[in-house]
């Protein structure tokens, strides 16, 4: 009986031991869950605005080194020297823009922390904008001016030539319509393009860019309706390709010469004098498309688009 109690005793006492060990385990627990609370969110919300603005500081940062490394490398990325980055200063204060490498508007997303379509927005309000400042540089420069920078292969045979024109078509979106469809049809490129008759002086300058017009329009209506015979000064020469045969009538109106290639029929044979014509008219005609290509870069970042 004594070894029953005694027993029993010592049961009760190792329990008591056991709990009493176990609530300084409990309390260390406890104390190490509100250790690391502190170092939680108090709220979902919380973190979300905590990316939020890391986000935003982030994109802010790479924007800065955006523009940066255009005003570093503008010859790079606007094909402009560094002494007239001033004027992109000047032109971003109405379109509020100055990046013309012809990157695609996902990239520019990217490097200026945008979405796809507000880039597409900013361009398609940017560029009548630009169109508005820029227009006031296209000019029709004085006949003794353009005479005095004549270049040389010009000053023998054609040292009366004031301009030379041609025509640029852009490609389009084939559009909805069926009447659209056929009026922006081009046969010579086979395609809906815009069309735009583009004159220049024979050193390079251009002088005059007309309108859209559909692709199907000939050259003679496009010079008619783009008003170009109307700017055209009195008693000079215009140089021009086979294409613009049909405007000699309209350009003897005001006592002005067209200057072009010798048309070549299929029944009659070209003589040697219309040979050598041809090919010094075709030496010089390039100038023209030059300076389309060059000065104006259209072809190099314009993708098809809905007319």
């Amino acid at each position: 009986m004594k070894k029953n109690v005694c027993t029993q005793a010592n049961i009760r006492t190792l329990s008591r031991n056991i709990k009493t060990n176990t609530e300084p385990v409990q309390t260390k627990c406890c104390e190490t869950s509100q250790s690391h609370s502190e170092y939680l969110p108090s709220s979902p919300s919380t973190s979300e605005e905590i990316v939020k603005i890391e986000q935003s500081n982030f994109e802010e940062l790479r924007r800065r080194s955006t523009v940066a490394l255009i005003e570093k490398k503008s010859r790079f990325y606007l094909g402009l020297p560094k002494h007239t980055y001033c004027l992109v200063k000047l032109l971003t204060e109405w379109v509020h823009i100055d990046h013309t490498h012809g990157d695609t508007h996902s990239r520019l997303a990217d490097d200026f922390g945008c979405s796809t379509s507000n880039i597409s927005q900013i361009f398609m309000k940017s560029v009548i904008k630009i169109s508005g400042v820029l227009q006031n540089f296209v000019f029709w420069p004085e006949v003794l001016i353009v005479k005095r920078f004549l270049p040389i292969p010009f000053r023998y045979r054609y040292n009366k030539v004031y301009s030379i024109i041609d025509c640029l078509e852009i490609e389009i979106e084939k559009p909805s319509n069926p009447l659209m469809q056929s009026l922006t049809w081009s046969e010579y490129k086979k395609c809906n393009t815009l069309k735009f008759l583009i004159s220049c002086t024979p050193n390079g300058f251009i002088n005059f860019i007309s309108g859209a017009f559909g692709g199907r329009i000939s050259d003679k209506d496009i010079s008619q309706k783009s008003e170009y015979l109307q700017h055209l000064p009195n008693n000079i020469w215009v140089m021009a390709d086979r294409g613009f045969k049909q405007i000699e009538n309209l350009l003897a109106e005001k006592n002005c010469k067209l200057v072009r290639p010798p048309s070549v029929a299929d029944s009659k044979k070209s003589s040697r004098q219309e040979v050598h014509e041809a090919k010094r008219i075709a030496a010089l005609m390039p100038v023209c498309t030059i300076m389309i290509l060059k000065n104006n870069s259209v072809k190099s970042f314009l993708t098809p688009s809905s007319a």
